[in-house]
């Protein structure tokens, strides 16, 4: 498995993680649903950081794009 291969993989892991959670805050109790809703958010920059990791790689080298 390749480092950008990996990385994508990361990221759509994080990112089905985040749904989890979204979806767990709209079937929780109030408390928890506030807790569900801040670490999915917490995972927003995480998120964005990877997203902008993986578009420098696909730029990089051209043969990783659309992948």
């Amino acid at each position: 498995m390749t480092t950008y291969s990996k990385v994508k993989q990361t990221f759509l892991d994080l990112k089905s993680a985040k749904a989890t959670l979204e979806q767990y805050a709209l079937i929780a109790g109030e408390e928890n649903a506030r807790s569900f809703r801040e670490i999915a958010r917490k995972m927003e920059p995480t998120l964005q950081r990877l997203d902008r990791r993986i578009r420098s790689m696909e730029f990089e080298e051209p043969q990783y794009r659309g992948s």
